[in-house]
């Protein structure tokens, strides 16, 4: 169902999708959404939370590994642009994070929003411990202002994710993913 709403939203953008849309693309009735969710809103509440979710686990499950602060900021580049070209649901959830996000419709209180900044923020507050232990390990230049070079990540993700969409993905994601992570690096190393 979700995927269902997710294609339709993408599609039609949120104001322009109803419940029967949805419906219809799952191949379900409108009372078997409301079943699972209350209506439309929280159908994209819910895609939004998944969409800022998703990078957080991967530097989740890279931190596990182990690495050094400098491999950790390499991998997460890579994975990040690598599932992006890949994974076509992760890539419309986050076009639809990214772009078509629609304040002030999703509902009163804005939670769907908020959500998706939540995830932002402690997305970025551990890019910055990432970045404290790179510059405490010395791989990382001391001078470094922490907050900038973890907003300067997100900028880089964000703003190639941009150009890739904008130009119908006439780029492979997975074949710059390396040159991109040794330019960042290059600017944060000693």
């Amino acid at each position: 169902m979700l995927q269902a709403a997710l294609r339709v939203f993408s599609r039609k953008g949120y104001a322009a999708s109803t419940l029967e849309d949805i419906a219809k693309e799952a191949g379900v009735t409108r009372g078997a959404i409301y079943w699972h969710f209350q209506g439309k809103a929280e159908l994209y509440q819910t895609l939004l939370a998944q969409g800022s979710q998703k990078p957080g686990q991967f530097l989740d499950e890279i931190s596990a590994a182990g690495y050094s602060p400098t491999e950790t900021l390499r991998s997460l580049i890579v994975r990040l642009l690598e599932q992006i070209e890949e994974d076509e649901v992760f890539q419309a959830t986050l076009e639809l994070t990214l772009f078509k996000s629609e304040p002030g419709i999703v509902d009163a209180q804005g939670e769907g929003l908020t959500q998706k900044y939540q995830g932002a923020l402690a997305f970025t507050q551990s890019l910055e411990q990432i970045l404290h232990a790179g510059i405490i390990s010395g791989e990382l230049r001391a001078d470094l202002d922490i907050q900038v070079t973890a907003l300067a990540f997100t900028a880089l993700i964000n703003g190639i994710l941009l150009l890739w969409l904008q130009s119908s993905k006439t780029f492979s994601l997975k074949q710059i993913a390396n040159a991109l992570t040794d330019t960042y690096l290059k600017g944060i190393t000693t």
